[in-house]
């Protein structure tokens, strides 16, 4: 029996559509306040659907924003002021053209200095995502963030899971948005994740699970550079490791020798509750 991504979508799923000229402000904000850590991204120009806007993109976006201006003002960011439109357009000027030259080749974070690590001035970095729309992003992302897909990764309701697995792990994304073409053009149908596919598959297990026996050792994974950091670390600090070593959580400890002991964890999800809960410039004077 051959299983489909109609299988696996739930029947009342939320799904929220961002206009491609929406801020990177409103649209973080969105995300947050409906507990969605991922929505589709609509281009009016070309009436089509064009890429996902996730919370990996809100991280990288938070780390990116605060290097950068540090990098353009080099230990004049905490006195830069939001209400300066004219020092925003010009940062953002720069920014595009340090793309567009390849002056910025990868989301390379290893290669900033130190300084940096104190954040960039939270008002000027929440004046410039209110100026910043999501088609911008789309534009920066693209040549600086390495295997970010080109172009949307769509797949239909007819399509097999092993289909949408292997597309998957081809292109090294975790979700999936699901499209059916219509007589009036595209139809947004849900977007599938590893989540959602790994519980249908638990769920609808038959025969053998001898699979799902297989001791993690046995497995083969890398354990010997575990991402992790202290308990004292910054979140600008926690953020940045994250981005670096791609993970969506990391573990907190208490020390970095070799006896450390595990006290807590910081996900993507927590990215989003700061966000949520405390409202998003605490999350942005939290960088500083």
């Amino acid at each position: 029996m051959s299983h489909t991504i109609y299988d696996v979508l739930p029947m009342n799923g939320q799904v929220l559509v961002f206009n491609g000229n929406l801020s990177l402000f409103d649209a973080t904000n969105t995300l947050a306040e409906h507990n969605i850590f991922c929505a589709v991204i609509w281009d009016d120009v070309n009436r089509k659907f064009v890429e996902l806007f996730t919370i990996r993109d809100v991280l990288q976006i938070l780390v990116f924003l605060a290097e950068q201006l540090e990098l353009e003002y080099p230990g004049k960011a905490q006195s830069l002021s939001p209400e300066d439109t004219e020092t925003v357009h010009n940062f953002l000027k720069a920014l595009e053209l340090k793309i567009s030259q390849g002056k910025i080749h990868a989301l390379d974070l290893d290669g900033v200095p130190a300084s940096a690590e104190a954040g960039a001035g939270y008002d000027f970095l929440l004046a410039v995502m209110k100026k910043t729309k999501l088609m911008d992003w789309m534009h920066y992302s693209g040549k600086i963030i390495d295997h970010k897909p080109e172009i949307l990764v769509t797949k239909s309701l007819k399509d097999s899971l092993f289909d949408a697995c292997s597309e998957m792990a081809t292109k090294k994304i975790h979700r999936l948005a699901v499209v059916e073409m219509t007589n009036n053009g595209e139809r947004l149908c849900g977007i599938i994740t590893h989540d959602m596919i790994m519980g249908y598959i638990i769920s609808n297990m038959q025969g053998d699970p001898k699979l799902f026996e297989v001791p993690i050792k046995e497995l083969g994974l890398d354990t010997k550079e575990l991402a992790c950091k202290p308990h004292w670390s910054t979140l600008f600090q926690v953020l940045k490791c994250m981005e670096t070593r791609k993970v969506s959580f990391i573990p907190i400890v208490d020390d970095l020798s070799s006896n450390y002991s595990i006290v807590g964890f910081f996900s993507l999800k927590d990215l989003t509750k700061l966000i949520r809960d405390r409202k998003y410039h605490m999350v942005l004077r939290l960088l500083t």
